[in-house]
């Protein structure tokens, strides 16, 4: 299985020395159709036309186009087959996302599903997956670490899950006055109604 990134197409077109290898080689293959005679040693052009400097993709392909050889159709050829790994990469990532959601729901994986989702095209974006799902599980388990060693966040937690229901159940108080102090009742860390009712305000803002 492969560890390392795929390759991305976007990087690929924009690579100037990979483009004009692949370039040479559609244009191999239209040379001679052609019957024009055409060197396929990159470092052949590179030295005797470009100065043995890399040219872009642009100069090379006017130097296609000197050489009696269809530039168009050769550069058009070898992006096709350049963005046809995008799909497969879309493949891929999906792939992984279902095994990934099957790992976190089911109480066991079963052989086939590793077997239909995991190879060595869509191990990466699995690694992918997992990295990311495991930061977040550690900044969960931090904010719980916080609220937990401060019983006034702890509190306020649970302040906002009694706002939550009340904002189900409107008649349930008459305004933030109330709700501020019948939390006040039930929570013995919290000492002020007005601080309180600002949080009412802010999470109004936030909804």
């Amino acid at each position: 299985m492969s560890w390392t990134k795929p390759y991305d197409e976007n990087i690929l077109l924009q690579n100037d020395t990979a483009m004009c290898v692949a370039l040479s080689l559609e244009a191999l293959v239209q040379a001679h159709l052609k019957g024009i005679e055409y060197d396929l040693d990159p470092a052949t052009y590179v030295a005797n036309f470009f100065g043995g400097i890399q040219p872009s993709v642009g100069e090379f392909l006017n130097f296609l186009t000197a050489k009696g050889l269809d530039a168009e159709a050769i550069y058009k050829a070898v992006t096709e087959r350049v963005q046809m790994i995008r799909p497969d990469q879309i493949q891929n990532q999906e792939k992984a996302a279902t095994f990934f959601r099957l790992f976190q729901t089911e109480w066991h994986v079963l052989q086939e599903h590793i077997e239909k989702y995991i190879d060595e095209d869509s191990i990466y974006f699995l690694l992918e997956l997992a990295v990311a799902d495991a930061a977040s599980t550690k900044a969960r388990l931090n904010a719980i670490k916080m609220h937990a060693a401060n019983p006034k966040q702890r509190d306020k937690g649970l302040v906002r899950e009694c706002w939550d229901d009340w904002q189900k159940l409107p008649e349930r108080y008459a305004g933030k006055a109330e709700f501020a102090r019948d939390m006040l009742a039930k929570f013995e860390t919290l000492k002020s109604q007005p601080v309180i009712e600002g949080w009412c305000r802010a999470w109004e803002r936030k909804t």
